[in-house]
């Protein structure tokens, strides 16, 4: 789900064109009246913001892009439910482009992101970015990232952060 095309659907002043100008275009191109319109906005803004899958190892996050700095993950979950628009900001337009060194987020035992297009899937930490491009396969770059959540949880070292 994304706020930008949830607002040009609502007809917000400027929300068509800055999604247009971050890649939205091919939307409008496609929908092209005002029910299927409406039948997009009921459909998209539906869709959950983060979800979380029980494992053998532990809770694991998704989310589109990151998890606000500094904060844990039940506390973002919160911020989220109670419609914080920074930690919304964050889950949707965020961007991690950390290179080395540990990301960590308490109170969960991955994260899974993507919206920072990488080279190959990667952990820092427990924060895993594994968006390699998928959209621009046409172009003969990128490439569609799946992959089993067992061999993502398998990737963390949780040695030192037993409490994380």
């Amino acid at each position: 789900m994304t706020k930008n095309l949830l607002e040009s659907l609502e007809h917000q002043p400027g929300a068509r064109s800055t999604w247009h100008d971050n890649g939205g275009a091919w939307f409008f191109e496609q929908v092209t009246d005002k029910a299927e319109e409406d039948r997009w906005y009921k459909t998209i803004s539906a869709l959950p913001l983060l979800s979380e899958i029980a494992t053998s190892r532990g809770t694991v996050g998704i989310v589109h892009a990151r998890v606000p700095p500094g904060m844990d993950w039940p506390d973002f979950v919160q911020a989220i439910e109670t419609g914080d628009w920074a930690a919304y900001g964050h889950a949707t337009w965020g961007r991690y482009l950390k290179t080395e060194g540990e990301a960590w987020i308490d109170g969960v035992t991955a994260v899974i992101a993507g919206h920072t297009v990488l080279p190959a899937w990667r952990c820092l930490g427990n924060f895993c970015q594994i968006d390699t491009g998928a959209y621009l396969a046409e172009q003969g770059e990128g490439a569609l990232t799946l992959l089993p959540l067992d061999e993502i949880v398998a990737t963390i070292d949780h040695r030192d952060r037993a409490a994380g």
